[in-house]
Order: C-alpha cells, then structure tokens, then sequence
C-alpha cells in the first residue's frame, strides 16, 4: 500500500512495525517512508490446510492480533 503524503502536511504519527506468529499463522506490517511517500507491506501466512480444535486458541489469538495491528492509523498535521 502507497500513501502519498500530503502537499503542505508532515507525518505526526505512523504505526510501529510489528510481526508475530507461531508455527500455525502469521503476519507482519512493515511501514517505510521513502519519497514523500509511506509504503506499508504487509504480509500473512497460514501453515495449515486443516486447522485442529486443539490449535483453534492459538490461531485466533494471532489472528485477533494481526486484526488490531491492521486498525492503525496514520496522522498527518499541517507544517
């Protein structure tokens, strides 16, 4: 994803990098700024075609996780 910053404004906040995991599912967000511009890349990954009840806690818990790392936002403020 590519946010171009806007004309007249600075970045006042940008999420940290996260990453988490185990050995069922996975993700993490990475944000860069280069150029006037904020790239986040995100990646995900699930290690499983067939997810256990004995995993279920394990996967929601990251999945719960990665849900909220996702919600963050970006903010600008005029300069």
């Amino acid at each position: 994803v590519i946010l171009n910053i806007p004309e007249g404004y600075k970045i006042d906040y940008i999420p940290e990098n996260v990453q988490n995991g185990n050995e069922i599912i996975g993700y993490n967000n990475h944000y860069e700024v280069k150029d006037n511009k904020i790239i986040l890349s995100a990646g995900f990954y699930i290690n499983t075609l067939l997810l256990q009840p004995k995993d279920f806690e394990k996967y929601n818990k990251i999945l719960t996780e990665q849900v909220k790392a996702n919600k963050q936002v970006v903010s600008f403020i005029k300069k």
